[in-house]
């Protein structure tokens, strides 16, 4: 069983050195950016009006026109072929968590948009082949084939977290892998078949203190699991592992927010209260590449990061600017 433990872990800049941080400073507004693909010369802005513009090759096309200029637009992709758009009306005036959105989905750099239907947290799946969300209300995933137009429903466990939403992966085999909670309110992850129609659970937790996170390395198909302390007072530690139970990373510092799993390695922030150059920071970005089972910091900060993927880049929020990880 490969096992690291963090207190034995020799972290150093020569075991990540093709890895890196930078700024992300493109030509343009970040605050007005929603997403970008530089290898495509092709990015997506949204103006003050709520209007959503795709550029490629410099130049400009409206792709959608929002009903008032509060609006907020949230793109997803997991490769250069498919974008799905997210539009959320009445951003800031109307915060209700069960409020759905408008939801479409376009080819990268195309001025033609699909639409939907409606929902939350759209995410898209096996290099545009399927698209999946979420709605709330009905405490349903739905996937839709965006080749063949097939359509399935999902129905999820959950009568103790009226906050919950479900992280949502795909592998080739055309599993949908998502967490939800049984019963005694203990939380799980299942799997459901698209061709068999088929519902199992994979992994259960034996508390209900514990949360999970997960993300797939499509070029092995491994899904690799978050388990981690909802209890500020726990001490419990946390962990990383394969479905099968094979731990990777353990700590007994807690694991903030998401894991991403990019190329064949992972990346996540880890809360950790230390002094440093004289300097207090209590967040830490870590990757950890599976293949040499090597561990880097790649930022430190007292304000705590969000991680997101677009395409085949990671990119963070930290104190209201953009950094993206990438290779030398």
């Amino acid at each position: 069983m490969r096992f690291i433990k963090i207190s034995f872990l020799l972290t150093c800049s020569l075991c990540f050195s093709k890895v890196d941080i930078r700024l992300f400073n493109p030509k343009f507004s970040t605050s007005q950016i929603r997403a970008y693909y530089p290898d495509l010369n092709t990015n997506y802005t949204q103006n003050f009006k709520g209007e959503l513009y795709v550029t490629t090759n410099r130049k400009k096309n409206r792709i959608l026109k929002g009903s008032n200029s509060d609006v907020q637009y949230v793109l997803s992709s997991n490769e250069n072929s498919i974008i799905g758009i997210e539009k959320i009306e009445n951003f800031s005036q109307n915060l209700n968590f069960r409020k759905l959105s408008s939801l479409y989905y376009s080819k990268i750099g195309e001025q033609k948009v699909v639409e939907l239907g409606k929902g939350i947290s759209l995410d898209i799946h096996l290099n545009g082949e399927y698209a999946s969300y979420y709605d709330p209300n009905t405490k349903k995933i739905t996937i839709k084939g965006l080749k063949d137009f097939s359509e399935k429903a999902i129905s999820i466990k959950n009568i103790w977290n009226p906050y919950f939403i479900p992280t949502i992966i795909m592998n080739y085999s055309k599993d949908v892998i998502y967490n939800e909670y049984s019963k005694n309110g203990k939380m799980i992850i299942s799997k459901f078949n698209l061709k068999s129609n088929k519902q199992s659970v994979l992994v259960r937790s034996k508390s209900i203190k514990r949360r999970f996170d997960f993300c797939i390395n499509h070029s092995n198909e491994m899904i690799y699991v978050l388990n981690s302390s909802l209890d500020t007072k726990n001490s419990l530690p946390t962990f990383i592992a394969t479905l099968s139970g094979e731990q990777v990373y353990k700590t007994d510092y807690k694991i903030k927010g998401k894991i991403i799993c990019n190329d064949d390695s992972i990346f996540f922030t880890q809360e950790k209260t230390k002094i440093s150059n004289d300097q207090e920071y209590r967040y830490i970005l870590r990757g950890f590449k599976f293949k040499t089972s090597q561990l880097i910091d790649l930022h430190k900060s007292q304000y705590q990061m969000n991680l997101f993927k677009q395409s085949n880049t990671v990119y963070f929020h930290n104190n209201n600017n953009i950094f993206e990880i990438y290779n030398k």
